[in-house]
């Protein structure tokens, strides 16, 4: 059995990334991309699906593409009781709630 691994949204995001400030963690991101991901059974959240989603961006729809045949985790409401606890104890900025 493959060992799991849950992707948020900056993994396929630096797939696709083009800035150069970034091109160490994009070559870095793609390198694994290409190499090791066969490696693992890879997951996203619809809250990954939800981000990459949003917005007008360069490449969103190779973004897309690249998460399109990634398993997405079921929901458990149990989550929500976590996030809010994230949030309300600012463990997590309230901007970045699909982060939490």
């Amino acid at each position: 059995m493959k060992p799991r691994i849950y992707l948020d949204t900056t993994i396929p995001s630096y797939l696709v990334d083009e800035r150069e400030e970034l091109k160490m963690f994009i070559d870095i991101t793609q390198q694994w991309w290409q190499q090791e991901r066969q490696h693992f059974e890879i997951w996203v959240s619809e809250a990954v699906f939800i981000e990459l989603n949003r917005g007008n961006y360069p490449n969103k729809v190779k973004v897309l593409e690249s998460v399109s045949q990634i398993s997405i985790l079921p929901f458990d409401p149990r989550i929500e009781e976590i996030v809010r606890i994230y949030l309300e104890n600012y463990l997590m900025p309230r901007v970045l709630q699909g982060d939490a």
